[in-house]
């Protein structure tokens, strides 16, 4: 049984255009040195291209690896995560920050120790800090107080300022109603008041999630659009000195802009050596 196979007019055009063309040149001697002519022209453009884009990944991995560097020699992660957090913190910074370190990391110094990990980790730490604080108010009251409040300084519910409005019912809930550190404990809550202590800190625990959550995000921000801006410039100060050093003659212009184009790549050539490196050690495995 003989098939016929449908060919629609879009599928034709490849084929006819290369017929047309190798007819020209094989046929058609008034046309053979245009068409000619134009092939030429196509190839060397092409090989430009190539080269161009040749360049522009050899620059955009050397000023990802620059960048790296740069970043691992002056401690810069660190001391962008000290600033974002000192900045985070505000005027109570040096009241709150204290306690955040004791609970974080066992003592009230070295925030370097704290700043200087990665930030998932980091951020890890002060969450274990603010779960602490929530469930022992009056042992933290700075860092309670802190996380608390909005970034704009309103507290979620008016009541919720008060940790007593609650807190009796966190204390009586752990270690069996008795507090570490208190001799005394106070009396249990009654039913209205432990269900009031509820809603006060599921309303607490979301307002303290969503205050470390937007930190996290602002300093995954600013983290990547600082190291896109410090790539662009390594690639430009190398692109400038490799294509004046190749053509003396060039364009700033065209320095200029082959340098973006290599700081713009840096990212992607980032995320390209980590996958293979990640793919190779999953073959390794």
């Amino acid at each position: 049984m003989n098939k016929t196979r449908v060919v629609h007019r879009s599928d034709r055009w490849p084929a006819a255009a290369g017929l047309a063309l190798t007819s020209l040149l094989c046929h058609g001697p008034a046309f053979a040195e245009p068409a000619q002519t134009l092939l030429d022209a196509v190839d060397r453009q092409s090989g430009k291209f190539l080269g161009w884009f040749a360049v522009l990944v050899a620059v955009s991995t050397l000023a990802m690896a620059l960048a790296e560097v740069v970043k691992a020699v002056f401690d810069l992660r660190r001391h962008f995560h000290q600033w974002r957090l000192q900045r985070w913190l505000g005027e109570r910074h040096a009241e709150v920050l204290p306690e955040l370190l004791y609970l974080a990391i066992g003592t009230r110094d070295h925030e370097s120790v704290l700043c200087g990990q990665d930030l998932p980790k980091m951020m890890g730490q002060m969450q274990a800090a603010a779960r602490v604080a929530l469930d022992y108010p009056e042992h933290f009251p700075k860092l309670y107080g802190f996380l608390v409040s909005t970034d704009v300084g309103a507290a979620v519910h008016p009541s919720d300022k008060d940790p007593e409005t609650w807190s009796r019912s966190a204390r009586h809930s752990r270690a069996g109603g008795v507090t570490p550190g208190v001799a005394d404990a106070a009396p249990p809550p009654s039913p209205a008041d432990a269900a009031q202590a509820a809603q006060a800190r599921a309303r607490l625990s979301n307002l303290v999630s969503r205050k470390l959550d937007g930190f996290q995000l602002r300093t995954e921000y600013w983290w990547a659009r600082d190291n896109q801006l410090l790539a662009t410039v390594i690639s430009i100060v190398v692109m400038w000195n490799a294509v004046g050093m190749a053509s003396p003659d060039a364009d700033w212009v065209l320095k200029l802009m082959l340098g973006l184009l290599g700081g713009l790549l840096a990212p992607f050539m980032k995320d390209l050596t980590q996958f293979v490196s990640a793919v190779k050690s999953g073959v390794k495995t």
